[in-house]
């Protein structure tokens, strides 16, 4: 073999080594890479699982601390769902909340009342602030967590006094907040044993809405508008009653002023919306 061919060879030779050097080389940088990659999924997953614990523990001890009802050491979502006058034996209207007004304003100065949906098993604090955003992602206290807060739309006034309020809460895989809301859909007889929802306003007003409509959405649908005058609220009223999932007629001695739940319904990011619309029937 000429000389010539042999360095030619030896060429070749090296060329293969290198390459298989840098395919092993690469080898090592996806590996590396996919360790990290599933690193920072693991820190975002555990940061996530912590801040969901932390905020069910936050709102568990919010009830503990200032709601208490009847003989219970507070009046915890999970624990105390027996409805209205049942509990109250038939003494009341509606649940009595012992509520601590004073100390939860001291907490959050956004603070406006307490909501009890007994058929979401859903009890926490209301509060509204200058927009829709702040409480997205923020709860009761103000720590960042994806639970959020229940909170009055910006728009409306917290004593609830206009035609109709918006609530907002978040649709919680574990069933808190607004998780359970849906519950009214999925459960044709939830309806009938809990027809009823109550907010608690800090001058100790308590206003109890009776549940006539809900039903599935879009984040845009006409559902939002706000009516300007008498003629707009009648047709925003047949409006809704007409996609309701059940048809029940309101009782005659509401209050002409109504309440809006709103969460989310369906997969992340297809922005269908679950709406449950109360009727004010009592003011006490």
């Amino acid at each position: 073999m000429s000389r010539t061919e042999k360095e030619q060879r030896a060429l070749e030779a090296a060329t293969e080594r290198r390459a298989k050097r840098k395919k092993e080389e690469r080898g090592v940088y996806l590996l590396c890479a996919s360790f990290f990659v599933f690193f920072l999924c693991m820190l975002g997953l555990g940061y996530y699982f912590i801040g969901y614990g932390l905020a069910g523990k936050e709102y568990r001890d919010l009830g503990r601390k200032y709601v208490i009802f009847e003989d219970t050491d507070g009046f915890i979502p999970g624990k105390n769902t027996a409805y209205a006058a049942e509990q109250a034996g038939g003494e009341s209207d509606y649940p009595v909340l012992q509520i601590d007004f004073e100390g939860l304003s001291a907490v959050n100065e956004d603070f406006t009342g307490w909501i009890y949906v007994p058929g979401a098993d859903c009890s926490y604090p209301l509060v509204q602030t200058q927009d829709n955003d702040y409480y997205l992602n923020r709860t009761f206290e103000g720590h960042t967590s994806n639970n959020g807060s229940i909170f009055i739309d910006y728009r409306d006034s917290a004593y609830l006094t206009g035609f109709n309020t918006f609530i907002y809460g978040h649709n919680m895989k574990n069933g808190s907040m607004f998780g359970r809301l849906k519950e009214y859909y999925t459960n044709a007889d939830r309806i009938a044993q809990y027809p009823y929802f109550y907010v608690y306003l800090q001058d100790g007003t308590v206003l109890k809405y009776q549940i006539f409509s809900y039903y599935l959405t879009d984040g845009d649908s006409d559902s939002y508008d706000r009516p300007t005058n008498i003629a707009e609220e009648t047709a925003y009223l047949e409006n809704i009653k007409a996609k309701s999932s059940v048809k029940i007629e309101i009782e005659e001695n509401r209050i002409n002023t109504y309440a809006t739940l709103s969460t989310c319904a369906g997969p992340a990011g297809s922005g269908q919306r679950f709406l449950v619309h109360g009727a004010c029937v009592g003011i006490y």
